[in-house]
């Protein structure tokens, strides 16, 4: 098997189709989205989501974020960190959605306030994060 430029998919499962089809509906060009930094840079999900995604990434690979470095910096802590902590860096930097690959060591973001599972398989989790939503404390 090629690489085929008129099917993109060859080299994506029907995973990650359902994550990026569920972005297809949900997102739009203004929205942001946060993956977690990749050590093993081919095992970057930015790598197979960025093309497709219709707004921006806030963080993902080095090569398509601007101030990658400093962004890094900022990304890190944010998917160890606590549910209030988490939405308030969603809130702060205007984050639409979060995608965490399988096995990733991120806690889940399902007791985040105001963030929803979207999708759930086998490429990874996707989360939106709903601004309007009051507090839960």
């Amino acid at each position: 098997t090629t690489f085929a430029p008129d099917k993109p998919y060859m080299f994506q499962n029907a995973d990650h189709r359902a994550i990026l089809a569920t972005l297809a509906v949900h997102a739009s060009p203004r929205d942001l989205l946060i993956v977690p930094p990749e050590p093993r840079p081919r095992h970057d999900a930015a790598l197979w989501l960025a093309p497709e995604f219709p707004g921006r990434m806030w963080v993902g690979h080095w090569f398509l974020t601007s101030h990658h470095a400093e962004r890094l910096a900022r990304a890190n802590p944010f998917f160890a960190d606590t549910p209030e902590a988490q939405r308030r860096f969603l809130g702060a930097e205007g984050i639409r959605f979060v995608f965490v690959p399988r096995g990733h060591p991120t806690r889940d973001l399902h007791s985040t306030p105001g963030v929803h599972l979207l999708v759930a398989n086998g490429a990874g989790k996707l989360y939106r994060y709903d601004y309007a939503e009051p507090n839960r404390r």
